[in-house]
């Protein structure tokens, strides 16, 4: 029926009286109607699982943050670490982590500095933060959030380090280099309660790209739907899965 009705509007003004009667009156809190089946896996739940090992035995044993930004991580970082061999000394890299450890010194001048330990998917380096830099970021120093660390390559004979020059949430650099999330959904798969389910899974994603759902029925049609700008989110690696998992067949694309 929805579908239908899509066919039908012909007129702006309809398609904006169609998104209201779809979205205005939409409670993410309703329990969905029995008999519909739609996994309710909440990452969040897997995220506070590895804080608290973490937490307590200080290190991961049944997974790393990581996992779930993989492929967000190879198009925002040029190396691993276990890839930093083949850098040049001096050469100015991009690694994503998490600080397992870090600690604060003053130098000589009584200005603030920092020591850590980055560790990603390949394996752990220490990076170094002087003064001039630690004043930018020093409050990311202290939490335990996915990071981009940029910064110059230190080769010595103890091991590579990284001269860090800035460091940022992961989460914040894909706010800045994605705009719009677009998801290509079999008409088929378009229901009420999937769009309820959406919004809920959506909330839990919080960013700013706009969202656009494309509606396609083989090579008949293509109904493009703009998702009010409340509901926007976060561009991001979780974010896509859980709607791949949501509507079948789908593709979810990050412009």
């Amino acid at each position: 029926p929805i579908v239908d009705y899509l066919i039908r509007v012909k007129q702006q003004k309809d398609i904006e009286i169609w998104q209201s009667n779809l979205f205005g009156s939409m409670d993410v809190d309703a329990s969905l109607p029995s008999g519909v089946q739609i996994d309710t896996h909440d990452d969040n739940s897997k995220n506070e699982k590895l804080a608290l090992e973490k937490e307590v035995f200080g290190f991961y044993f049944s997974g790393h943050p990581l996992e779930v930004y993989q492929g967000n991580l190879q198009k925002l970082t040029t190396h691993r670490i276990d890839e930093l061999k083949k850098a040049r000394s001096e050469e100015e890299v991009v690694l994503g982590g998490t600080l397992i450890s870090q600690r604060t010194i003053l130098t000589k001048k009584g200005d603030k500095m920092s020591f850590g330990l980055l560790e990603d998917l390949g394996g752990k380096l220490e990076i170094i933060v002087f003064p001039r830099t630690y004043k930018t970021c020093h409050e990311l120093l202290s939490s335990d959030v996915p990071l981009i660390v940029k910064g110059k390559v230190d080769r010595t004979a103890e091991g590579d380090k990284i001269i860090v020059s800035e460091l940022q949430k992961l989460t914040d650099n894909l706010e800045q280099t994605t705009r719009s999330i677009h998801l290509e959904i079999p008409y088929q798969n378009f229901t009420q309660p999937k769009v309820k389910r959406a919004v809920e899974i959506l909330s839990q994603y919080q960013g700013k790209s706009q969202i656009y759902i494309h509606l396609k029925k083989e090579s008949s049609f293509e109904a493009v739907i703009e998702f009010p700008g409340k509901y926007s989110a976060l561009a991001c690696e979780p974010l896509q899965h859980r709607l791949h998992q949501l509507f079948e067949g789908s593709t979810v694309k990050f412009l």
